[in-house]
């Protein structure tokens, strides 16, 4: 179960950061890398059918009021379901257009785009380096029994638990000052973390080996 595709994309056969995983089932590890330029004519096509979609949302209202406060609402219902169906488009493109942005912040070949190297500027930002080192530390504190958890979103706790050194190492070395960490490695982390369908830490149906690809490759890029 892979990401949807985006309007003209293309797909590249090789992995994101050129290792391939043999397994039907994608995961976490198995995201495939996207042309960066048809990836940059994709972003600009989602930003303008956002603007264009609430533009007309915003001009459908208008005509809407307008015409309740002549008195034809009969004729105004139509405008108001205009404006509702063009913030909706407006709100799946811009959805679109997000997923896409982090999505690429995996990839550094995307980093020309420059919404995407803002966004893996702010990815590898400090603060968001301590959230994401905390929530992978209590992912093991829980796993091992030492913090309550919660029932469903707590990850496997034997995976967990055989991990837990390189994944506690891994922490710690995300939460330094002085360890330079690469935002794609930190996009991988937060797919790790956040997906409960693609990530070997809470599907079993993943196998363990991709949780330890995916150790090997953020240790891999790790200036400690």
């Amino acid at each position: 179960m892979g990401s949807p595709p985006i309007e003209g994309l293309v797909i590249l056969p090789e992995t994101a950061d050129a290792c391939g995983v043999a397994d039907p089932l994608a995961s976490v590890v198995d995201d495939h890398a996207v042309d960066p330029h048809a990836a940059a004519a994709a972003l600009a096509r989602l930003a303008q059918r956002t603007r264009d979609a609430a533009l007309g949302a915003a001009l459908a209202l208008v005509v809407g009021t307008g015409l309740v406060l002549l008195g034809y609402t009969e004729i105004a219902l139509p405008a108001g379901a205009g404006a509702l169906t063009g913030l909706f488009v407006a709100a799946v493109a811009r959805g679109e257009r997000g997923a896409l942005v982090a999505r690429l912040i995996g990839q550094r070949s995307a980093y020309q785009i420059p919404e995407v190297a803002r966004a893996a500027e702010r990815m590898a930002c400090m603060g968001r380096r301590q959230e994401l080192a905390r929530a992978l530390t209590r992912l093991v504190l829980v796993a091992e029994g030492i913090e309550p958890g919660t029932a469903g979103i707590d990850g496997i706790p034997e995976r967990i638990c055989e991990h837990a050194d390189d994944l506690l190492g891994l922490a710690f070395l995300i939460a330094s000052d002085g360890v330079k960490v690469h935002p794609a490695t930190l996009a991988l982390l937060d797919r790790l973390l956040g997906s409960m369908i693609r990530s070997p830490l809470y599907n079993r149906a993943i196998p363990e080996q991709h949780l330890r690809i995916a150790i090997q490759r953020m240790r891999s890029c790790i200036d400690a």
